[in-house]
């Protein structure tokens, strides 16, 4: 058995190598027919070209590897139902679930692989990919973080904190005000002040105001330094990401600050879940597209690229469709990442039990 698991696995991956190659490419070269009108106008050099869609690898690799996996199932297992290979190893007592039971633990180490990398690799890649399209692409000077005009940070504990001009060179915020938010989504405090600088022990605010609401209170300082407020200036520097782009982790942190804020946290806590539910698609994939593969008598290579096209497509448009109806609220978040997780892994299993009979 361990000579048909390796045979199997070993097919299988190089179907779906070969098929992620070719779905990387053709999205890149539509991709860059779509946008070269606009590299021409910008006098974009070819190493930039080149480093803009390498640096978007990790992302693409992660979003494909699903019609990959398909793909490579109908191709494998459809060339094993062409050659008889299905009909002797069942031949010899062999059940199709054992058949399929290596593909399952393939797409189960598959999920793992992507989640590493939406954790690790793509939030840098995407970061560099970012600067590369501003400055070699548009032309338009990099983004210094550690100078900001109008500056809106969310803090931790509840804390939210907004400045007229921030210079983490010198480590100090013009005209900072400092908002305390209660568990009611209230303000409980406000501090402003004239200009805060960082020392050795937090954050030194100048001429500032400190007023409570509850009870309501008034006090003025010329000078106080308040160690509580943990923010650091390098805290201030990071660069903004959009919740898509965070790693698991990062969001997750960043959900529960905003929501401590008293903020809207929705669209984010369905991008977090979805951090957990995008990878274990390919996992999924596996247990719905395998029994339909093995099961489709002598259907060919033409068969089996329409049919995973239209599951791929199928499975697409209902994660869309969840996601948008979560984003509105008409879903709870954890419904809309996994709804269609669920419904295909069950069909899958249903078809994995059919296929014993």
């Amino acid at each position: 058995m361990r000579i048909l698991d390796r045979y199997i696995v070993k097919e299988f991956m190089k179907g779906v190598l070969l098929s992620l190659f070719a779905f990387v490419f053709i999205y890149c070269v539509v991709d860059l027919f779509e946008k070269l009108s606009g590299f021409i106008d910008k006098k974009a050099s070819i190493i930039a070209i080149g480093k803009y869609y390498f640096y978007q690898l990790p992302s693409i690799v992660a979003l494909l590897l699903p019609m990959a996996v398909l793909l490579s199932l109908f191709f494998t297992l459809g060339i094993m139902v062409r050659r008889n290979e299905l009909v002797a190893i069942k031949s010899a007592g062999v059940s199709v679930n054992r058949i399929l039971w290596p593909l399952i633990i393939v797409g189960f180490v598959l999920s793992l692989a992507v989640f590493g990398i939406e954790e690790g690799l793509a939030p840098v890649a995407n970061r560099r990919n970012d600067r590369i399209k501003r400055v070699e692409l548009d032309k338009l000077p990099a983004i210094d973080y550690k100078y900001r005009r109008n500056m809106f940070f969310l803090g931790s504990g509840g804390r939210m904190y907004f400045a007229k001009i921030f210079d983490g060179r010198k480590k100090e915020l013009i005209e900072p005000v400092v908002l305390q938010i209660g568990p009611q989504s209230t303000i409980v405090q406000r501090m402003d002040a004239k200009k805060a600088v960082w020392t050795d022990g937090g954050w030194k605010f100048e001429d500032a105001v400190i007023r409570g609401f509850n009870p309501e209170t008034v006090n003025r300082y010329r000078e106080i330094v308040m160690p509580e407020l943990r923010e650091t200036p390098e805290d201030f520097s990071k660069i903004r990401e959009k919740p898509e782009d965070m790693s698991y982790w990062s969001l997750r942190k960043y959900v529960r600050e905003k929501k401590k804020a008293g903020e809207d946290v929705l669209k984010e806590t369905v991008e977090l879940n979805m951090k957990l539910s995008f990878p274990a698609i390919n996992l999924v994939i596996v247990l719905f597209g395998a029994p339909i593969a093995a099961s489709i008598r002598r259907s060919g290579a033409a068969g089996g690229f329409a049919g995973s096209l239209l599951i791929s497509f199928l499975y697409w448009g209902f994660i869309q469709i969840a996601k948008a109806l979560g984003y509105y609220g008409s879903l709870p978040p954890v419904l809309a990442a996994w709804v269609n997780n669920v419904f295909f892994a069950g069909c899958g299993l249903v078809l994995l039990w059919w296929a014993r009979r």
